[in-house]
């Protein structure tokens, strides 16, 4: 016998011994096989860039020796900076958690030896650039003991060159030399003198003092230093629409004169006090006009007496003189039709169109397989075409375009242009997630109500199914539905942490799953898509990835983890395959902070990998399982095992039906 025919032959044999032994090593063949080496890569990200002279929510300013203004623009994830008149001289940075790498800047300052300090927020960290861009050190993760971070926003330097940090989230002012070594502390959180509720802001005076933004207790605190401790000194404002009141303020800048100028951010305006905390003048107010502000979050002073000011709402940095008067603006937001704002629900058509709900903006937004905005509708209001959070999407075969308007307790349906057609209510319900057969029955499911309804087209009910539980069939905040090639449809079930499989009717069939970060186990399952294969994908939410399955759940494969990171997920909910394999993810960060709502808002677009073998499902219910292996060589034997084994199911799942597998070389 040839040495390759032996080959074949062992091969056979092991593949034989390996079905027969499967049940009882707790494998589980079935639907198509496990793909050994499957893997998906990125291969885009849309979070649509913006101009680089533009801002996605500027949050602190500073001013160089050489006058050029630095700025953190925070939801773009950079630093930008600019000469005086507003020309971009350069920017640097991006999402991310690695070094250079920006999440949520905030605070930036320059050290007396001009290099750039910035409060990289949301990675707990101060990172330190030369006045280029160019990443030199960092320092500080998250944590409560001395020289941690929980949200550091805004950081100041002495003459000596002493850094003091506003550690808001520890209620604290932390101190460290230009190394990033700890020095001092001082204040806990409380309403007391000296202590605080979220310092945002913090600037040094040349006199010694230093001057605090305790946003949340609604004032501003002044310290003498006492071997770098701040000894407070006296403290003014209180919550209240006045000028002499203060609503939650983010920034300050004590001018070396002795003006100390306040963003009162809530009151849309920037206050200028004395030495003592004495108002002496109040400019700006609510708009988005030229004098106008949207939440102006800090200020910096150069040395010609110009005020630059982060008018944080309105995407643009204003120029005043100290005295207020206006002198002019630079840099503009995104448009609408640029930002997603909390994207959820996901759908895409057999052209590879990419539908998102884009909830928080009130309107469905269409895009090409490259990104390209193609059309958007909606708007505010419970008028036909009008959104009030729409939740979900789905498309069924004729490109008709099935949205969930969730507090309108609606199903609308628009055409492949996006002109509306019909709707339907669900009174009294707020719909999660909707799913639309081959036969063009729509699925929709309730969390609230721990129930799937079925329509025909037309938004009469058909059937429903679904109650309080944790048994087979019952449900706990149901989120996310799906329906695979062969009409089985696929049900997320939240609370449960698992996924249920029922039939066209609703009859109970499976369910695989459980509680953990194992493969295979869910923490807080949210979407849920099928491919035309009947291969399971699901957001598996609070263990920030994704999860693949064959259609009877057997795991194959799974990518992604918790971070800001392009390969990593924040806040994964949404998800769709298009007809290529293409799978796309909606990644929004769903932050309590009321300014930051915003999050990341953006669509990950991943591709499936190549593995060593691939398989290819040939029938969807068969026992015993056949498995046929072809090879490319000289010689091309064919081994066919058909083994019969005995299976033993394991665990609380259903163990899955067997079918034919047939696995080719690569």
């Amino acid at each position: 016998m040839s040495r390759s025919r032996m080959c074949w032959l062992g091969l056979t044999i092991l593949l034989s011994l390996w079905l027969l032994a499967a049940p009882w090593l707790g494998v589980r063949p079935s639907g198509a096989a496990l793909i050994e080496g499957e893997t998906y890569r990125l291969v885009a990200v849309w979070d649509p860039a913006v101009p680089p002279r533009q801002f996605d929510h500027p949050a602190d300013v500073a001013v160089d020796s050489q006058g050029e203004v630095y700025v953190s623009d925070e939801h773009n994830h950079r630093i930008q900076v600019f000469d005086a008149t507003g020309a971009v001289v350069r920017s640097w940075g991006h999402l991310g958690s690695g070094p250079g790498e920006l999440w949520h800047p905030r605070g930036v300052a320059i050290s007396p030896d001009n290099r750039v300090y910035v409060a990289d927020c949301y990675n707990h960290r101060i990172q330190i650039f030369d006045r280029q861009g160019n990443y030199i050190n960092a320092f500080g993760r998250q944590g409560s003991s001395d020289g941690q971070f929980l949200y550091p926003c805004d950081l100041t330097f002495d003459n000596a060159g002493h850094l003091f940090v506003a550690d808001r989230n520890n209620n604290r002012i932390q101190v460290f030399d230009l190394q990033g070594r700890f020095l001092a502390k001082w204040g806990t959180r409380g309403r007391d003198p000296g202590q605080f509720r979220l310092p945002w802001g913090i600037s040094w005076h040349p006199s010694g003092q230093v001057f605090v933004v305790d946003s949340d207790n609604h004032r501003v605190q002044r310290f003498a230093l006492v071997n770098l401790v701040g000894v407070f000194q006296r403290e003014w404002g209180s919550l209240g629409i006045a000028d002499t009141n203060l609503n939650t303020p983010h920034g300050i800048f004590a001018a070396a004169n002795g003006d100390i100028f306040v963003a009162d951010t809530v009151n849309d305006k920037v206050k200028r006090y004395n030495f003592e905390g004495v108002l002496v003048a109040a400019f700006g107010g609510a708009g988005d006009g030229a004098r106008a502000f949207n939440d102006p979050m800090s200020l910096a002073l150069d040395a010609r007496g110009q005020l630059y000011i982060a008018d944080w709402g309105n995407d643009r940095i204003q120029r005043r003189d100290s005295n207020g008067v206006f002198l002019g603006t630079w840099g503009s937001g995104v448009t609408v039709a640029e930002r997603l704002r909390s994207p959820r629900g996901l759908a895409a058509d057999a052209q590879g169109n990419l539908y998102v709900a884009d909830s928080q903006r009130q309107r469905v937004v269409k895009f090409s397989p490259e990104g390209a905005l193609l059309w958007q509708i909606g708007g505010q209001g419970y008028a036909d075409g009008k959104f009030d959070t729409p939740y979900a999407v789905a498309i069924d075969g004729a490109g008709m375009v099935y949205v969930v308007d969730r507090n309108n307790s609606r199903i609308q349906v628009f055409d492949a242009h996006g002109n509306y057609q019909r709707k339907w209510s669900i009174p009294g319900l707020f719909p999660d997630d909707i799913a639309v057969a081959a036969d063009g029955s729509v699925y929709v499911v309730i969390a609230s109500r721990a129930m799937v309804k079925k329509f025909d087209p037309t938004g009469v009910l058909l059937t429903e199914w679904g109650e309080y539980g944790r048994d087979d069939g019952d449900f706990f905040q149901p989120q996310g539905i799906a329906v695979g090639p062969d009409g089985r449809v696929y049900v997320s079930d939240f609370g449960n942490r698992r996924v249920q499989v029922f039939d066209a009717d609703g009859v109970y069939l499976s369910k695989w799953g459980g509680s953990g970060n194992t493969p295979g186990r869910f923490s807080d399952p949210q979407g849920i898509a099928a491919d035309r294969l009947g291969n399971v994908y699901v957001v598996d939410r609070g263990n920030r990835r994704v999860q693949k399955f064959t259609a009877d759940g057997v795991y194959v494969t799974q990518w992604g983890s918790a971070g800001p990171g392009q390969e990593q997920f924040a806040e994964p909910w949404g998800i769709a395959v298009d007809a290529e394999g293409y799978v796309y993810i909606s990644d929004t960060e769903l932050y309590t902070d009321p300014f930051n709502a915003q999050g990341l808002n953006r669509i990950v677009k991943y591709a499936r990998q190549g593995p060593a073998f691939t398989a290819t499902p040939t029938q969807t219910h068969s026992s015993p399982a056949t498995a046929t292996v072809e090879a490319t060589s000289t010689s091309t034997p064919t081994a066919t095992a058909t083994p019969t084994p005995t299976l033993t199911p394991t665990g609380s799942g259903v163990l899955p039906v067997h079918v034919p597998l047939i696995l080719r070389g690569s």
